[in-house]
């Protein structure tokens, strides 16, 4: 054998065994490839998975929020509906308490001197008694604030005088009555508007009217000043009382001391005014009969 054939031997060797290198290769990337694709199946289905089990668990959540919300909603609205039934109730109990002082002042005097006592005597008040000392310190503020008007613009205290001077027509009349009949009574003084244009010329009359009406004016406007004088204390010692119920805490006499002083004070004032005698002057004669 030749050289040239020696060479040509050589490199068909060398071109079948990089044949057979090539191959083995194809074969090794194909495999690869093979599982390359495999893997990618297995990664965009265990993406897939995470993006549904992702999907649900933020539909969970988004669910389980919406529920606290609503949830906290509802409790809001209770809480809500609450606090104005409370209020709605606290203002009734102010408003009745202002009533019962208006005309009955004594009794809520008497009251508070009660549940004063049952302090002084280390007894410990009820959640009850602490809201009505709440809503009588309420309606006492009302009772400020209806004072600040002029004398004509407090109707409720001119509508007391008008029904106290109309049940005493029943009964014996003192002078303070009649004196306070012609005083706030609009039919009485439209009765006796004629007489007196008729009775003109009693000066002296006259003159014990505008006494009386000058001494009644006087206690009013003393009585706004007192009264005045009391600024919103009345609305704190409300509140203070509320916030014993609410936070259920036990009030003691320290606490309430300023309280009863200032609540008495201010009820004696009162009922200094609606006692007041406005001074004796005499009915009108009997006008003569006409022929």
């Amino acid at each position: 054998m030749n050289k040239t054939s020696s060479i040509t031997a050589a490199l068909a060797a060398i071109a079948v065994i990089v044949s057979l290198i090539l191959a083995g290769q194809r074969s090794a990337l194909r495999k690869d490839l093979a599982a390359s694709q495999a893997d990618t199946m297995i990664a965009r289905k265990e993406l897939a998975e995470a993006k549904r089990v992702h999907a649900e668990e933020l539909l969970a959540v988004q669910d389980q929020a919406a529920a606290n919300l609503q949830s906290a909603e509802a409790r809001w609205k209770d809480a809500t509906r609450q606090l104005e039934e409370q209020h709605a109730d606290r203002l009734a109990a102010a408003n009745s308490q202002f009533n019962d002082l208006l005309e009955n002042g004594r009794r809520s005097l008497g009251y508070i001197g009660t549940l004063e006592k049952k302090l002084q005597d280390d007894q410990t008040l009820e959640a009850g008694e602490i809201e009505r000392l709440a809503a009588i310190a309420s309606g006492l503020d009302h009772l400020r604030a209806q004072y600040r008007k002029p004398m004509q613009e407090f109707t409720e205290l001119g509508a007391y005088f008008e029904r106290q001077a109309n049940v005493s027509v029943t009964e014996p009349e003192t002078k303070r009555l009649r004196g306070i009949k012609r005083l706030v009574s609009k039919s009485f003084r439209e009765e006796e508007r004629e007489q007196k244009r008729e009775y003109e010329q009693q000066l002296g009359q006259r003159a014990a009217f505008e006494v009386a009406h000058a001494r009644f004016s006087a206690a009013y406007a003393s009585a706004q000043k007192q009264m005045d004088a009391l600024g919103k204390d009345m609305a704190d010692h409300s509140q203070r009382l509320y916030a014993l119920i609410d936070e259920g805490r036990a009030a003691n006499s320290e606490d309430l001391a300023r309280f009863f002083a200032e609540s008495k004070k201010a009820i004696n004032v009162h009922l200094e005014m609606i006692e007041l005698d406005p001074g004796d002057f005499d009915d009108p004669p009997e006008p003569a009969l006409r022929p």
